[in-house]
């Protein structure tokens, strides 16, 4: 949201998360940058005013099950006009990418007091139930909390092109274009195409 606002645009966004939200509008705050944040379920939202486009990053599609992602592309349908664009970030796996199971991104990210490394672990990818099994591990190398270690472990819906593309024809939507964002320059790309970081850009119909 900061960085859009930056930009110049009016935002909104939603998370069902208090501490999350509230975290948000203090940053916004700070920044002394306009924009809403809304705690809300993103499968059960009204907004009561519709956008010129959307964005979804992170894969957090995959955290809703196929029924949970059919409601919230209603809600999104209800949400956006005519023409606008709803770009979501969504990795589409296929078997063969079993051997992709293990793995394993770490990066670290730091601000003016904290400083993290962050190590994403994809422990287990199975076709039959529709599910991977992902560990998220924060380690606080500096700041107030350094030494604390923060892991969890998510259990998010593994999605296939045929999944996907099935799931979006069903909605108010058509994909009208996917890049990947994990080569130079995000090419385009053809919509059977697996991925750990592709981007969908998804127009009303």
């Amino acid at each position: 949201m900061e960085a859009l606002a930056r930009r110049g645009l009016e935002v909104v966004g939603i998370d069902n998360s208090p501490e999350m939200t509230s975290f948000a509008e203090r940053r916004l705050r700070e920044a002394r940058l306009k924009g809403r944040v809304v705690l809300a379920d993103m499968s059960d939202f009204g907004l009561c005013e519709r956008f010129d486009g959307a964005v979804c990053p992170i894969n957090t599609l995959a955290h809703l099950r196929p029924l949970e992602l059919d409601r919230h592309f209603d809600c999104m349908g209800r949400h956006v006009e005519a023409g606008a664009h709803y770009l979501v970030q969504l990795a589409l796996r296929t078997a063969d990418d079993s051997a992709d199971a293990h793995h394993v991104s770490t990066w670290e990210m730091s601000s003016e007091r904290t400083r993290l490394r962050i190590t994403w672990t994809t422990e287990e990818l199975d076709f039959a139930a529709g599910l991977e099994r992902q560990r998220s591990r924060i380690e606080i190398l500096e700041g107030e909390r350094a030494g604390d270690v923060i892991e969890e472990l998510h259990v998010i819906t593994l999605w296939t092109p045929d999944a996907w593309t099935a799931a979006v024809a069903a909605s108010p939507f058509t994909r009208t274009a996917t890049y990947d964002g994990e080569q130079p320059r995000r090419p385009l790309v053809s919509e059977d195409q697996p991925g750990r970081l592709l981007w969908h850009q998804l127009t009303p119909e």
